[in-house]
């Protein structure tokens, strides 16, 4: 997804995963045009005037555009677009390969096309992911952040494929339960095991043989976390433990449970045992 340098840095970190990327876009008046070998998709976080966008067409349309417009962009169509008025969005990108297996996982079928949106128009649940995500990135960058945003992506992705997509909208028949007790160990170990990596939801998923949004229902239903969540408390777990055998320094045990700094790993280990590393170590609790 090299194409995303393209778009300049100053406009806000590109956080990447697994053939994704999402940023939050914060910049003044500005043009942009370009080719894009991935699909991605705009949501527009502040209202823009006389907007003028040209997506994959050679005529351009110029609109006042609101909070929560959406705007979905095919692999390989053109964008050109223009903005009179400062900007910000979340800018989400999921690479083809990756949209067709999410496809075929959730849909039993990678044969679709994605479905650009009139100027203008609102989608509310893409706004609400899209502010989740924002929320996220400001926190910070870390792995556990990466996770959550990689969560939020694909949910998005699955959202924008049901509705905006040639893939008819399907409905969720429920699972019975959580996972079954071979499953929830595999998935259990996995996390264990890579906790300093980044790991896309799918991955889990696959692990236990489920679709995404089945895996996301039967993972809350087993542990009453998110992943996102669950994550965290292995890595607190993981450096309490490193931390009273008092044989690695500090600077260490925060990389290997991978967190995004020590005073990441400090801050979570205050909030969830109400304590601190200094503290653990000294054998004060």
């Amino acid at each position: 997804m090299k194409w995303l340098d393209s778009i300049p840095e100053e406009w806000g970190k590109l956080h990447k995963s697994d053939q994704s990327a999402v940023t939050l876009t914060r910049t003044g008046p500005n043009q942009i045009q370009i080719v894009a070998p991935d699909p991605f998709a705009l949501i527009l976080l502040t209202p823009q005037i006389k907007r003028e966008a040209r997506i994959g067409s050679d005529r351009s349309t110029t609109a006042n555009v609101p909070v929560g417009s959406l705007e979905l962009i095919p692999d390989q169509a053109d964008l050109f677009a223009r903005w009179r008025t400062p900007k910000e969005n979340i800018l989400s990108c999921f690479g083809s390969d990756r949209l067709r297996n999410l496809a075929g996982v959730e849909f039993e079928t990678d044969e679709f096309e994605l479905r650009p949106l009139s100027p203008g128009r609102i989608d509310k649940t893409a706004l609400a992911l899209a502010r989740l995500m924002r929320e996220e990135i400001l926190r910070g960058n870390d792995s556990s952040n990466l996770l959550y945003l990689d969560s939020l992506n694909v949910a998005l992705w699955l959202h924008l494929l049901r509705n905006h997509s040639s893939i008819r909208k399907t409905t969720y028949n429920g699972l019975a339960g959580g996972f079954s007790a071979r499953a929830w160990r595999t998935v259990d170990d996995y996390m264990r095991s890579h906790l300093a990596d980044t790991i896309p939801i799918e991955t889990l998923a696959s692990l236990a043989r489920l679709s995404v949004s089945h895996f996301s229902r039967a993972f809350r239903q087993t542990t009453g976390k998110s992943p996102h969540q669950y994550l965290i408390d292995l890595r607190v777990e993981r450096a309490e433990l490193l931390i009273r055998a008092d044989d690695l320094p500090l600077a260490e045990i925060w990389r290997i449970c991978g967190f995004g700094s020590q005073s990441h790993m400090t801050s979570l280990i205050r909030e969830r045992l109400h304590t601190t590393p200094t503290k653990i170590r000294r054998g004060e609790i």
